[in-house]
C-alpha cells in the first residue's frame, strides 16, 4: 500500500508491505529516475539473511554515517537520497539500497520481505 507520507512525484514511491507472515509491516522506497538506476530502500533488519545470497547489488546506508559530511555552505548532509526523510521507519533506520537489474530481482527480494 501506498506509504501515508505519498509518493514523491518523479523521483520515488514509497510503500508499506504488510508481511503476510506475522502482520509485520516493512516501509520501503523504490528510487527511480531519469538519469538513475532503479533502488530499493528497505531497513536492514528486514534483509540480512537477502543480502548474504550471492548476487545480490547492494550497499549498506548505515544511521551512523548520516550527517557526516558537510555542504559546500558548511552544514551538515542528510548523506542518502532525500526523500527517505519523510518516512519515519527509514529516515535514520540502518539500510540496505539494492541496485536493481531486473523485475525478477525486485520480485526475489519482495517474496523474501513476505516470508
Amino acid at each position: 500500500m501506498e506509504h501515508p507520507a505519498g509518493h514523491q512525484g518523479k523521483l520515488a514511491a514509497r510503500y508499506l508491505l504488510i508481511r503476510h507472515s506475522s502482520d509485520d509491516v516493512v516501509a520501503l522506497m523504490f528510487e527511480k529516475g531519469p538519469y538513475t538506476p532503479a533502488n530499493l530502500w528497505i531497513a536492514r533488519e528486514h534483509v540480512l539473511s537477502l543480502i548474504s545470497q550471492p548476487g545480490m547489488n547492494f550497499k549498506l546506508s548505515p544511521a551512523s554515517g548520516l550527517y557526516s559530511s558537510k555542504g559546500k555552505n558548511g552544514e551538515p548532509l542528510y548523506g542518502r537520497h532525500s526523500t527517505l526523510k519523510a518516512m519515519p521507519e527509514l529516515k535514520h533506520a540502518d539500510l540496505i539500497r539494492f541496485r536493481l537489474s531486473s523485475v525478477a530481482e525486485l520480485d526475489h527480494i519482495l517474496v523474501h520481505l513476505d516470508d
